[in-house]
Parts: C-alpha cells; sequence; structure tokens
C-alpha cells in the first residue's frame, strides 16, 4: 500500500503542514502499520522498539518525520523484568501462559524463554518529557499482553490530546496474569472513546506447521474464507473518541485530524455521514468544508467491479450469481 498523493494546496495538507497528526507506535518491530503508510506525509511518527538494533535497523528505511526511540513503556518508570522468548515478537514483561501454550498449535520453541533480562521502562508521560514532545493525537500500542499498563499510565494531558488509539487485546490469557480486552475496553470507555472495530488477528487453531490445517484438511477452505468463524483468542482493537465529543469541534485542524482518522482505518462513508451532520457546527468554512469533503471521498479505494452502484455493478454482480461465485 503507498503513499496517496495529497496536493500541498489541499485543505488537508494546508492544515496539517504546521501542525501534522502526532502518532507514537508503541512496539514497533514489524515496522510501520500499512494503513499508516498512504497518510505518512501528514504525520509525525515517534516508533518505540525496546531493541536497540532493530531501531537502527529500521530507521535506515523510514522518512524523516519517523523517528525511532530503542525504550521501553510500562505503566510506571523503573526497572521491569522482560522475558525474551526464542521468537522476540513475542517477548513481554509478562511470561507465557504455560497452560494455554499446551494447547496452541506454535512450536514449543516459540514460548521459550531464552532469558529474563531487567531493563527500565519509562511511562508514557516521562517518556514524552524526557524527548520533549507533544501528547500522541494516535496511539498504537502492540506490547504483548502490558497495552493496559501502558493505558493507565496515560495522565489528563494526554487523554485530553488523544484522538484514536489502536490497541492489541486479548480474550484469553496468553500471558499469565495479563489484562484482558474487558479491563482495557472499560479504561477508553472512562475516557471517552468508543470501540470502533476489531481485527482478528491470525488463527491460533491447527497444527503447529499450519494454523489453517483443520479448516484445510476438512472444509477445504482457505483461511478468512467468507464461511469462516473462529474464537477470538487476539485482535487490534480500533478505539476513536466518540463522535459526539465537541472537542472533535473545536478547531479546524481537530476536525481534518478525524476524518483524516476515519479514513485510515476504512471507515469512509462514517466520515461522510460525520461531516454532513456536524456541518452547522464544524469550525471549516464552505468551501474548506466542500474542498475536504472531496478529498475524503478521495481517500477511499476505487469499489472494486462487483461493489459498483451502477450498470457494470449490476452486470457484474448477476454474472457472477449466474456462476454461483460468492461475493
Amino acid at each position: 500500500m503507498g503513499r496517496i498523493e495529497i496536493p500541498v494546496d489541499s485543505i488537508t495538507s494546508s492544515l496539517l503542514k504546521t501542525s501534522p497528526l502526532r502518532a507514537i507506535d508503541v512496539g514497533a518491530r514489524k515496522g510501520l502499520r500499512p494503513h499508516w503508510i498512504p497518510y505518512l506525509d501528514l504525520m509525525k511518527i515517534d516508533a518505540i522498539e525496546p531493541d536497540g538494533e532493530e531501531c537502527a535497523r529500521q530507521e535506515k528505511s523510514t522518512p524523516e518525520n519517523v523517528h525511532w526511540h530503542p525504550v521501553a513503556l510500562g505503566k510506571v518508570s523503573g526497572p521491569a523484568t522482560l522475558h525474551v522468548l526464542a521468537t522476540k515478537t513475542g517477548s513481554s514483561i509478562y511470561a507465557p501462559s504455560r497452560s494455554l501454550s499446551e494447547w496452541l498449535p506454535r512450536p514449543k520453541s516459540y514460548w521459550r524463554v531464552d532469558e529474563e533480562r531487567t531493563i527500565n521502562c519509562l511511562s508514557l508521560p516521562d517518556f514524552l518529557a524526557e524527548q520533549d514532545l507533544s501528547a500522541p493525537e494516535l496511539l498504537k500500542l502492540d506490547v504483548q499482553g502490558a497495552e493496559l499498563d501502558i493505558l493507565q499510565s496515560l495522565e489528563a494531558t494526554e487523554w485530553d490530546s488523544l484522538l484514536s488509539a489502536e490497541v492489541e487485546v486479548e480474550f484469553i490469557d496468553i500471558y499469565e496474569d495479563q489484562p484482558l480486552f474487558g479491563e482495557i475496553d472499560n479504561l477508553m470507555n472512562a475516557n471517552g472513546f468508543r470501540l470502533y472495530h476489531i481485527n482478528q488477528m491470525q488463527n491460533l487453531i491447527g497444527l503447529a506447521r499450519n494454523n489453517a490445517h483443520y479448516l484445510q484438511t476438512f472444509f477445504n477452505r482457505i483461511p478468512r474464507s467468507q464461511s469462516q468463524v473462529t474464537p477470538q483468542f487476539a485482535a487490534d482493537a480500533v478505539y476513536l473518541r466518540d463522535f459526539r465529543d465537541p472537542i472533535l469541534r473545536e478547531n479546524a485542524a481537530t476536525f481534518v485530524k478525524f476524518i483524516l482518522l476515519l479514513s485510515m482505518y476504512g471507515f469512509h462513508e462514517f466520515a461522510i455521514w460525520f461531516m454532513h451532520r456536524t456541518k452547522d457546527e464544524c469550525p471549516l468554512n464552505d468551501n474548506d468544508w466542500n474542498a475536504l469533503l472531496e478529498e475524503a471521498v478521495a481517500f477511499a479505494r476505487p469499489p472494486l467491479p462487483y461493489e459498483r452502484n451502477d450498470m457494470i455493478g449490476k452486470m457484474v454482480r448477476f454474472a457472477l450469481k449466474f456462476c454461483r461465485i460468492p461475493v
């Protein structure tokens, strides 16, 4: 997914040129989120990954508005024990659940703790102060069970600035004594955020060599086929500020950033509805509102042939139905 070509004279570019969307990516070992890439030119990103070598490697291939920090975040600043797994992406301040690891199909080596290392953690407010950074408007957390710890470190200043959070959540204890989705959801709701979408992560059942073994062997289906339903073990939860919150209409930059975030996470129709629903209270003048509307439409990918709401779409859907191909 490449970057979106946004004209420099567009309302989005003009408003965010001096006030880009401030994002912090905590647990960035795998690189930036693919759905952020098209909007990079409108963002200022600070990526956090405790592994210094990985930070150095990633920094070589990222643009100037992305800065990497080899630090670890936690609920409070101070020492913590990091359980370093054989598969580094699974490392956490929480030990892997022994009872669950016996059930899941990943190789036993995945859950093996190679080292218990003492590290120094910073709370998010202390990290911001140390780096002289403003509070983020977009926060992504993927820290293997410690997401709630970091959220609990946020102070009023950070909550007031935040517009969206993308949080990895678990519905079963993959790590010992880790907080689960319900606790995270309660905290987000208490601070004025609503769950907009759950993006289920990969299937965790099957065999070690093939997570989709039973689906393919017994049902002749590929993973993520339309008829596939699997239990939720873990997911990426997308939170945005409650759309009724007047803070979203306080100034033009915040309004535009909220539309940008809705587009980034695929809520294109909702973005258009929100713009029309709040037009009388919108901080943009009519010309800028109309320009933003055009840009919000342009942010969405073009419809696939069978998705089109015209004669071509009807013909394609008829042909697919005739051939008994589900869409």
